[in-house]
């Protein structure tokens, strides 16, 4: 697959504007912030990191360029293969202890920890096999407020991971879906290669009908506010939710636009690992 590599190197005091730009214009970049660079210009800088397919390269440079960040950038062509990808990254795909009764990791590698919920991940092209910090976090609160019996809607489900955790946990069912449909097949597999079953469908939330005891979304705040009030509908009164893939820069802000109307949240607890966080709230009941 054809991509190229924008590399942004701003100065300092440039680089909160160039990252609200890309966030407004939900542009995913990365960034090293260990790396100690320097603008063309010889100053000390920031770099992040833009993957774009080459129908995007034209608006980016435009976006860039109308705020006078184009100077600051440079453009590689990147060659993608997602199968040689996932390949190299086995070797580094190790199991990852979320509590005492749970743990995840790649389903082709034993589980070395001796808990009673062991969940096998097969590594494709979704996300979700339990490394990242906002899928522990996520896997985290579900496993001390998720209630036996429970009814679960994984929104954005990737590789199905938070859905067949519940199902291992004790929820009765779970009903998951992803925009993408590989994300789908991903999770019917990884579902089946656990011993249990997840509904699941190709499309988003506007085809979720009824509540459910919890509703878990891991996914950027962004994508969560798009779908706010859907989410907040599709929680049962006295049910849970629990959101994941949130950075603490917007913390306060997202709070508030996402509970901005709508019923009655009460947060109850909030988990942070490195520059990440979610938590768990209840809806007050009707």
């Amino acid at each position: 697959m054809q991509l190229f590599k924008f590399i942004l190197t701003v100065p300092q005091s440039s680089a909160a504007l160039a990252e609200s730009l890309l966030d407004s214009a939900e542009v995913p970049f990365h960034q090293n912030l260990d790396e100690v660079v320097r603008t063309c210009d010889g100053l000390p800088g920031r770099s992040l990191f833009i993957y774009a397919e080459p129908h995007q390269r034209e608006a980016w440079e435009g976006l860039l360029a109308t705020h006078g960040l184009a100077r600051y950038l440079k453009i590689e062509p990147f060659e993608y293969d997602p199968g040689a990808w996932v390949e190299k990254w086995k070797a580094y795909y190790e199991w990852a202890r979320i509590s005492p009764r749970l743990a995840v990791g790649p389903d082709f590698k034993p589980c070395p920890f001796a808990v009673p919920v062991a969940i096998g991940i097969e590594p494709g092209q979704s996300f979700g096999t339990g490394v990242h910090e906002s899928t522990q976090i996520a896997l985290t609160l579900l496993d001390e407020f998720l209630a036996p019996g429970a009814s679960l809607l994984d929104a954005g489900c990737g590789t199905g991971i938070l859905a067949i955790a519940a199902l291992r946990l004790g929820a009765k069912a779970a009903l998951a879906f992803d925009i993408e449909l590989d994300a789908v097949r991903e999770t019917t597999r990884n579902a089946a290669a656990n011993g249990v079953r997840v509904e699941s469908f190709c499309g988003g939330i506007e085809a979720v009908h009824g509540s459910f005891d919890v509703v878990v979304a891991n996914m950027l705040g962004y994508r969560l506010q798009a779908i706010a009030q859907a989410l907040h509908r599709a929680v049962a009164p006295g049910g849970l939710l629990v959101l994941a893939g949130l950075v603490n820069k917007e913390s306060a802000a997202f709070v508030r636009a996402f509970f901005a109307a709508g019923p009655r949240f009460t947060e109850l607890r909030r988990l942070q690992r490195n520059e990440w966080w979610g938590a768990a709230w209840r809806r007050e009941e009707a």
